[in-house]
């Protein structure tokens, strides 16, 4: 199957998250409608990073929220 969530292992559950929460809820939507167990973390990481939760950039750096 190509497009969203092609290369996701469908027997594990999948959190989407983007800036603001907005985008990803979409993206949840449709890979539950190809049968993904997905969850939407709302908010985004706006809200994470407002929580004082931890996250990185690809080099293992601090993240930001851009």
């Amino acid at each position: 199957m190509a497009g969203a969530g092609s290369d996701l292992d469908s027997s594990k559950p999948v959190a989407v998250i983007c800036r603001s929460g907005n985008r990803s809820e979409l993206a949840t939507m449709m890979l539950q409608a190809r049968g993904y167990d997905a969850t939407n973390v709302e908010g985004g990481m706006e809200a994470w990073a407002s929580a004082g939760l931890p996250f990185e950039d690809g080099q293992g750096n601090p993240g930001r929220v851009a």
